[in-house]
């Protein structure tokens, strides 16, 4: 393999029968050279989606403007630990910094232990999220340096958390960005060139921290510089995340195509979706039995159904059985559900609904992932007289 270098050989130079071999891309790729395979997948822009491009771009701003924000953080603890301070003592900063890193771990392991499952399903607003908490944990690490000394463990044991959830969030979500950018099953290549990216933007941000390092350690200095690079950090992170178009279909996205009777498509419902602040109907996919207010656990041996929808005010419960909880079923339930709460339907009427709207084939044909359905369901099954006990109770 070699890569198409300059301008093309004239023809009489070619190999015989007048074929020419090109190997890499064309496009921006070659554009660029040797920072492409730094940089940038190979293969690029071929073997990325097509919003990889202006994400990475946003990504890399905000990365930098978080890196300065960082360094001011950092000045501040290292004041708050005792650096220049003749009474401070090394044992005391220590044990500052152990409750500061164990509390951060517990918050780590709690985060990942209550939300994990749901960042998969909801991760650009995952992805928002962690950079918000990592924010307020810097805020709260700068805040350490203008207030008495009693504050100053709390307040960095409350910023680690905050960078502990932080840490989670964007780890998580970060994989299941690269899985989508990832068109040409390149994920492993696509991670490793953002790390790349990052390392590179982190030395950049480095340097701008020691110029900013040099400048006054004075109220009227940090803040504002603060407050207009967090700015900045959040500006980027949103622009970055609204531009991605996800084909998976979360309780969100599917919910906005139920409105419309299936008509978006993947980019037109990135273009109205919520980031942050959205809410969906209260279905509570995959329940045990005994969580059904007033269900009578007899009524489903004469269910012929892989699932079960039964609806209490402004809630419906769905109950899979051992080997009803696929995705198509998952998604069918959902739709159900959705319509006896918001039309009032019977059940019954409901399952016609579903089956005259024919979701998997609608969603199919606007170009939806349909081996990729995250409605956040339960793992609780329920089985029948005689056929085993499956993990409902």
């Amino acid at each position: 393999r070699a890569a198409v270098v300059g301008a093309a050989p004239p023809a009489a130079a070619g190999p015989p029968g007048g074929v020419v071999e090109h190997y890499g891309t064309t496009g921006p790729r070659a554009d660029v050279g040797w920072l492409s395979y730094v940089f940038l997948p190979t293969g690029y822009p071929d073997s990325v989606t097509a919003d990889y491009t202006p994400y990475q771009i946003c990504d890399t701003l905000q990365a930098l403007f978080s890196g300065i924000t960082g360094t001011l953080a950092v000045r501040a603890v290292f004041i708050g630990v005792g650096v220049g301070d003749a009474t401070a003592t090394s044992t005391a900063a220590t044990l500052n910094w152990l409750a500061r890193d164990g509390l951060g771990t517990l918050g780590r392991i709690l985060f990942a232990s209550q939300q994990g499952a749901r960042l998969d399903s909801d991760c650009k607003r995952w992805r928002l999220v962690a950079d918000v908490t990592n924010d307020v944990g810097i805020f709260l690490e700068i805040l350490c340096a203008w207030l008495p000394a009693a504050f100053f463990l709390p307040l960095i044991c409350v910023a680690s958390v905050s960078k502990a959830i932080c840490g989670v969030c964007g780890g998580a979500t970060k994989a299941a960005l690269t899985q989508h950018f990832a068109r040409s099953h390149n994920m492993a290549d696509v991670s490793a060139k953002d790390g790349t990216q990052e390392t590179a933007v982190g030395f950049a941000g480095i340097l701008i921290g020691t110029l900013v390092t040099l400048l006054p350690d004075t109220a009227a200095v940090t803040w504002p510089l603060f407050v207009l690079f967090t700015c900045l950090h959040l500006l980027a992170n949103y622009l970055g995340v609204r531009s991605v178009v996800l084909t998976s279909v979360n309780r969100q996205r599917l919910e906005m195509n139920l409105k419309r009777q299936f008509v978006l498509t993947p980019a037109q419902a990135a273009q109205g979706e919520a980031i942050l602040f959205y809410r969906t109907a209260d279905i509570r996919m995959g329940v045990r039995v005994r969580d059904v207010p007033g269900f009578n656990r007899a009524e489903l041996a004469a269910h012929p159904h892989p699932y079960k929808i039964v609806a209490r005010g402004g809630t419906a419960y769905v109950l899979f059985h051992r080997e009803g909880g696929e995705p198509r079923a998952q998604l069918e339930a959902y739709c159900a559900a959705y319509f006896m709460l918001r039309r009032g339907a019977s059940e019954g009427d409901a399952r016609a609904a579903v089956a005259d709207a024919a979701p998997m084939a609608a969603l199919a044909a606007l170009g939806w992932d349909m081996g990729t359905i995250l409605l956040n369901t339960g793992e609780y099954r329920y089985s029948l007289a005689g056929e085993g006990k499956a993990k409902d109770e």
